[in-house]
């Protein structure tokens, strides 16, 4: 029973030995040599949540430009070669003018990466992210007329580029959790339940007077403890403030 234990704590433990590194890992992210950080300003209304404006970016490094999405999902677009960043064009609707996006481009022309100008330029301190990104790339960039389907739900429906423009688009506080719940990882959401159940049947050894079964008891416990407390807690703060926007929180 000691040894069951102890092989089911060794679950959650490494888990946290895992995110404990990550966390010192993210720690050391300011060591970076960056040129510049700019972070999204969402338009008012258009559901920019916290965890949206905690997590997106994009990072001008000085041979890289790393885009990072509400989940924390990078890409890394190269800033020189052919297929560098080489041009920033801003997609503007033919008929009204407004801003709608803006593609990075290569040397060649094509498009690498699309942002949604509603949910990074369109806030408050969208200009000077703006102002800041073209600076720090220190590439042309233009302004050119868009046509897109006035029936389309999104502007970007039918762009060779759309499923960019959704990851880089601010989401819905319940899609994100499904995404990066405690336990989405390689055991899978079923870690929540089937350890502190297994675990329980290990608890009688709290009432024993033989160490290996108290052990076994005490691991039971604290494999418990590791496996709910903290997917609890961090559920908990999603739903009532990270996956809020911030004038609803």
């Amino acid at each position: 029973m000691t040894v069951a234990a102890g092989a089911l704590f060794l679950l959650p433990a490494a888990d946290a030995v895992v995110r404990v590194g990550a966390w010192w890992r993210n720690r050391q992210h300011g060591r970076r040599v960056e040129k510049a950080e700019i972070r999204p300003s969402p338009a008012a209304g258009s559901g920019g949540t916290r965890r949206f404006l905690r997590t997106a970016s994009l990072r001008v490094l000085p041979r890289d430009l790393v885009l990072t999405n509400a989940l924390g999902e990078e890409r890394w677009l190269g800033r020189t070669g052919p297929h560098g960043v080489a041009r920033l064009v801003r997609l503007v609707d033919a008929t009204t003018g407004e801003p709608l996006g803006v593609e990075v481009r290569d040397a060649e022309g094509e498009a690498r990466a699309l942002l949604p100008w509603r949910f990074w330029f369109a806030g408050p301190r969208g200009g000077d992210g703006w102002a800041a990104l073209v600076a720090a790339l220190g590439v042309p960039s233009s302004d050119e007329e868009y046509q897109h389907p006035r029936a389309a739900q999104t502007w970007w429906q039918g762009h060779a580029l759309a499923g960019d423009a959704r990851r880089m688009s601010a989401m819905e506080g319940k899609a994100a959790r499904k995404q990066v719940g405690w336990y989405g990882s390689v055991v899978g959401a079923n870690e929540a339940m089937v350890l502190p159940v297994f675990s329980a049947l290990l608890l009688v050894g709290l009432l024993s007077e033989e160490v290996p079964m108290f052990l076994a008891g005490v691991l039971s416990a604290l494999t418990i403890l590791l496996s709910l407390g903290p997917a609890t807690a961090s559920a908990l703060v999603s739903r009532a403030s990270y996956d809020r926007t911030p004038a609803a929180a």
